[in-house]
């Protein structure tokens, strides 16, 4: 067990890189807080290098490839961007992508979904009610520590495919007989949540906070889908509206399949 507490340390000065993509790209590597993360990771297969902690404790259990470093824990708050509360840090290596079913049931696509908070959660989501994988197109980096941090571990087991064509990624599966729902608002082929009953095998796309699906997107859609919401409110974060419309396709496989 190796005890450092420099911030000039070459360890840390790689961990503190790798807060930043470019960074992530060259090296292959990614970074996040929390012990209980780590286990997470390394349960789930993903090769953590190293885990940098301020209990000794937390170090005693790692497996023998993974270097455990002891940090006061002022460094490793500091490392953590200031922000206190973290036991840990681990540097792992990106895992290679998880490809999709070749015949999905249920798939949540997501278009230019920039907060990584909201992109993590929606992939906690899409684990826990049984989806199939995600599509990603434009959206934040997946090994962004925040997303990472938001995923809760789903990150590290959830299929996700990343396009830079999200229409025509929408057109391959309607091919393949999924049905594919835009989530908007005020269209003329709006079905409503919970009213319309949703086919299955479907897919459910997810726009940015800001500004929502593109044209092209929308018109590569079967149908559009629309949440119901009291006034005045228009709508919803993009995690919370992604949320209710995988529960309700989760929701609706069980009905079919019962």
């Amino acid at each position: 067990m190796l005890y450092v507490e420099s911030r000039q340390n070459p360890k840390v000065k790689q961990a503190l890189s790798l807060f930043e993509r470019k960074h992530r790209l060259q090296s292959g590597l990614f970074v996040f807080e929390g012990y209980k993360l780590a286990q997470e990771a390394l349960r789930s297969g993903i090769r953590v290098e190293r885990v940098f902690a301020c209990r000794e404790e937390l170090l005693e259990t790692l497996p023998e490839d993974t270097e455990g470093i002891l940090v006061p824990r002022e460094l490793l708050t500091a490392m953590s961007g200031g922000v206190g509360g973290y036991d840990a840090l681990s540097v792992a290596r990106i895992p290679a992508q998880r490809a999709l079913p070749s015949s999905p049931g249920l798939l949540v696509l997501a278009e230019g979904l920039q907060d990584p908070g909201n992109l993590g959660a929606l992939l906690r989501t899409a684990e826990a009610m049984g989806l199939d994988g995600v599509v990603l197109a434009g959206c934040a980096d997946l090994w962004n520590s925040k997303t990472v941090r938001a995923s809760m571990g789903s990150v590290f087991r959830i299929p996700c495919e990343q396009t830079s064509d999200l229409p025509a990624r929408i057109r391959s599966l309607r091919e393949q007989g999924v049905t594919v729902y835009a989530a908007a608002m005020h269209e003329p082929r709006d079905l409503i949540l919970g009213k319309d009953p949703l086919a299955f095998p479907c897919a459910v796309v997810i726009g940015s906070e800001g500004r929502g699906l593109t044209a092209q997107t929308l018109e590569a859609c079967d149908v559009c889908l629309r949440i119901p919401m009291a006034p005045p409110t228009e709508s919803l974060n993009a995690a919370a509206a992604a949320a209710m419309l995988m529960w309700e396709m989760s929701r609706r496989k069980g009905e079919l399949e019962t």
